[in-house]
């Protein structure tokens, strides 16, 4: 069991030497990048201008609006003042990599999405998925920036540069990636021991009560989509399909 205080104080990781295995092709994807229609504008846009400004957005939350990918002699690569360690997991859209931030001194994780395009043009389905992208990726990353809690991956940087045909989510680096690996043949998992889910399950009730509490419903609760760091503490991760309410008094912080 992980005491209150314990979990409070989790730190990420430092390293770089961690395996891909960690992660497996699907950590912090599966959902994230479903749905989302082929580039068909040549023409780009800032997600974020779509967002209107939010008195409760937490104040570690940073916007940038400039790009810049680079490489150095040896060939390690930067995105911005990020160092490219290795690649975490790979969806249809998109990839994850981890990087190293060396103002903070930390690992974190870097979700690159395929910018959906502004325009569609084409079929009238090709429309409505590019709709559906875009509404899906600006409502992730509006929960994303509202909470704030111990047990819920957060997002600290929205790299947007309207010239770039891809966006730049850095969130937590979450150690050990999902709770448990799903086979894809058999749609089934490894069976957890009651006792060791126990203080799990305490952990993501916790992450649930503050959503719920600030008006935010996760809708994708699967085993994808909880994350396992340090010490056996949890975190809840895509907020791709979740929903929000407009409550008065959902405006508290954990």
């Amino acid at each position: 069991q992980v005491s209150p205080d314990r979990a409070a104080s989790v730190g990420l990781g430092e390293t770089a030497a961690l395996s891909n295995s960690d992660y497996g092709s699907g950590a912090m994807m599966s959902g994230s990048f479903a749905g989302m229609g082929r580039q068909a504008s040549t023409g780009n846009f800032s997600i974020m201008s779509m967002q209107r400004p939010n008195g409760n957005d937490s104040s570690h939350f940073v916007e940038t609006q400039q790009l810049k990918k680079t490489k150095d002699e040896v060939g390690t690569k930067y995105v911005n003042q990020y160092i490219v360690l290795d690649e975490l997991g790979r969806g249809c859209q998109g990839k994850v990599k981890m990087v190293y931030d060396p103002e903070q001194r930390e690992n974190r994780a870097i979700k690159i999405i395929r910018r959906p395009p502004q325009f569609a043009c084409g079929a009238a389905r090709n429309m409505l998925e590019a709709t559906r992208a875009r509404e899906r990726l600006c409502r992730e990353i509006a929960v994303m920036k509202k909470v704030h809690h111990k047990n819920i991956v957060r997002l600290y940087e929205v790299i947007d540069d309207p010239k770039a045909n891809k966006l730049y989510l850095v969130m937590q680096f979450v150690e050990h990636g999902p709770l448990v690996r799903m086979n894809d043949v058999m749609l089934s998992c490894t069976r957890m021991d009651q006792r060791k889910f126990a203080p799990i399950a305490r952990q993501l009730c916790a992450g649930l009560a503050y959503l719920h509490f600030r008006g935010i419903v996760h809708r994708d609760i699967k085993p994808d989509n909880i994350l396992r760091g340090k010490d056996e503490q949890v975190y809840l991760a895509d907020f791709g399909v979740s929903e929000v309410f407009d409550f008065d008094d959902a405006d508290g912080d954990s």
